[in-house]
């Protein structure tokens, strides 16, 4: 078989189901390449790029954190998110990197950094997927 099916789905719908080539992700500890014929696999995943391939031609989408699983060729992303270039607002991705950088900043003891730190991370990967395409 030469060939995956990908389905990528989101709380709020079913964003992707195509057959692929490939699929590059974000797994919680580094970056995970699947290919027909893969072993099964569940694992996390972590926010980053999404990458398919039809043939010679690649997509790219921006997602969320949550699982993979790979079973006989299906390849099931479930993330908090899942968005392409179009769907990214550059300017509210740069407003949330400032405010979650005013926040990280203060020295009120009521800010979540923790919270604080991973919006800063999300708003900075998605002004970084939308510069680069």
């Amino acid at each position: 078989m030469n060939s995956l099916l990908l389905e990528v789905l989101t709380p709020d719908k079913a964003v992707l189901k195509k057959e692929v080539s490939q699929v590059e992700l974000q797994g919680e500890y580094g970056r995970l390449g699947i290919l027909p014929e893969h072993t099964s696999l569940i694992t996390k995943l972590g926010f980053g790029d999404l990458v398919y391939r039809v043939d010679t031609e690649s997509t790219e989408l921006l997602c969320g954190q949550g699982v993979l699983e790979v079973m006989n060729n299906h390849v099931l992303v479930l993330v908090d998110s899942a968005e392409d270039k179009a769907t990214i607002d550059t300017k509210r991705a740069e407003e949330a990197k400032n405010r979650a950088e005013k926040r990280l900043q203060s020295k009120d003891i009521e800010i979540d950094t923790a919270r604080a730190a991973l919006a800063l991370h999300r708003a900075i990967q998605r002004i970084h997927f939308s510069d680069r395409h």
